[in-house]
Order: C-alpha cells, then sequence, then structure tokens
C-alpha cells in the first residue's frame, strides 16, 4: 500500500517547488483517488504556489470553484465565528484596524503635495532648451 492522501498546513511556508513535485509523485495508488491538500494563508505572487494553481489556471483570489483536478476552497475567519471567542473576533478587528491605519499613513508618505502644473514637453529639443536656459 501507498500513500494516497497528502495533507500539508501551511503550505506557503514551503518556497521549494521541487520538494512538492517530490512528494507529489509520491502520492500513488492505483484504483483508488489520490489526493494532496494545500491549506495555506495567501502568499505573494511570487510565489510558486501563486503561479502553478491560481495564476496559470486563472483563479481569482477567493474563489470556491473546482476547476481541472484542482478543488479550491476559500474560507476566512467569519466562516467560523460562531466558534471563535468574543476575544478574539475583537483582536482580529484590532488589528485590521491597525493595518488599515498603517497602510494609509504609508500612502500618505508616498504622495506627493507639492506639485505644480506644468506644460508637457513634446520633443527632445524643448527639454534640452529648457535644460541649457537653466546652466
Amino acid at each position: 500500500q501507498g500513500i494516497t492522501t497528502w495533507v500539508m498546513d501551511e503550505a506557503e511556508e514551503l518556497v521549494d517547488e521541487d520538494i512538492f513535485d517530490k512528494i507529489d509523485l509520491s502520492v500513488r495508488q492505483k484504483g483508488v483517488g489520490n489526493r494532496i491538500i494545500l491549506i495555506l494563508n495567501p502568499t505573494t505572487k511570487e510565489h510558486w504556489i501563486y503561479e502553478r494553481f491560481f495564476e496559470s489556471k486563472g483563479i481569482q483570489a477567493g474563489s470556491s470553484i473546482t476547476k481541472g483536478d484542482v478543488t479550491y476552497v476559500h474560507t476566512t475567519y467569519l466562516d467560523n465565528k460562531e466558534n471563535l471567542s468574543k476575544s478574539y473576533l475583537e483582536r482580529v478587528e484590532e488589528i485590521k484596524t491597525i493595518k488599515a491605519t498603517s497602510e494609509e499613513e504609508a500612502l500618505k508618505k508616498m504622495t506627493y503635495d507639492n506639485w505644480d502644473n506644468c506644460e508637457i514637453l513634446s520633443s527632445e529639443t524643448e527639454i534640452e532648451e529648457i535644460i541649457n536656459d537653466k546652466k
């Protein structure tokens, strides 16, 4: 008998796709449904899991569908809300607020507010004239 099911939690921590491929090829039993279950948090778009299972297959974030031989199940803590303590839910909301505030502050730092309207230069000659006038 061989392995027919392999489950990996926190799969985004597996950064070497070759290791996944070796395990994937080890899950092989004739005549039964072989399964690999990856449980993961969102990855970066550069992560091999995103590229292989989402981007290359045109799967949108948050999808719960089956495409080919892959089933996608998207869940959040809200799907289990009735089993979570009030303090846990309050902490999640607090973290979300802190994160949103941090992102807003970061955007403010990237926004330029000291600019003036100017004409658009359409040729290299116009640019050179301005540079030469400033010398």
